[in-house]
């Protein structure tokens, strides 16, 4: 059995965020292998979940109910629970350093950074699949506008590097938002070959820009 998780924050707040494409990614991959039959979402643990077959195989779709720092405190129990380790475990989720749109995979590692990867590996070790959502780095936004005005931004505080909190927290703009859209809706496809044929394969197909 395997486990795909996606983070996010709770809330209708924050639907439809940079931060919360894997989780919009999951329920996009859940209802599209449940189908016309429908899927049933259930509680338990701090999580939303359900459990769908997948490229074959009994999966059980997570969506962690805890803000993005605690994703580990409330997945661990439920993993437990359905006896899945790590190496059974697909994690979706934001990626800063990611152009927005651009799917990466990886197998362990570090966190880079993101708090919820972070708190995963405090919990249930690091040894889980990745597939890293590109949502774009604010001093890259930032970039671009100054060179399409001309306009000057020096220095490096907040206003010259992007305030990655809020840009993370807020939702992008159309053109962002239509190349995010494309990686969630190709977000299943991505789950079934890795599933089916192994991370190499998933990285030597949807590793192309």
């Amino acid at each position: 059995m395997y486990a795909i998780v996606g983070l996010g924050n709770p809330g209708s707040e924050y639907e439809g965020t940079r931060h919360n494409v894997g989780s919009a990614a999951v329920q996009h991959i859940a209802e599209e292998a449940a189908g016309m039959a429908g899927l049933s979402w259930q509680s338990k643990f701090s999580c939303m979940y359900a459990r769908q077959r997948l490229a074959g195989e009994n999966c059980v779709f997570v969506i962690p109910q805890k803000y993005m720092n605690l994703s580990g405190e409330a997945v661990a129990p439920l993993l437990n629970f359905f006896k899945i380790d790590a190496e059974d475990v697909i994690v979706l989720y934001d990626e800063l350093d990611l152009s927005p749109g651009v799917l990466r995979l990886k197998k362990g590692g570090s966190a880079a950074g993101h708090n919820g990867i972070k708190n995963l590996c405090r919990h249930i070790g690091d040894g889980f699949s990745r597939v890293r959502i590109g949502i774009g780095h604010p001093r890259d936004h930032i970039a671009a506008i100054r060179e399409e005005k001309g306009v000057a931004i020096s220095g490096s505080g907040s206003a010259a590097r992007g305030d990655v909190s809020s840009w993370v927290l807020s939702r992008p703009g159309p053109e962002d938002k239509e190349l995010i859209h494309k990686a969630v809706s190709l977000s299943g496809e991505v789950v079934k070959v890795l599933i089916e044929d192994g991370l190499k394969a998933a990285q030597n197909r949807f590793h192309l820009k």
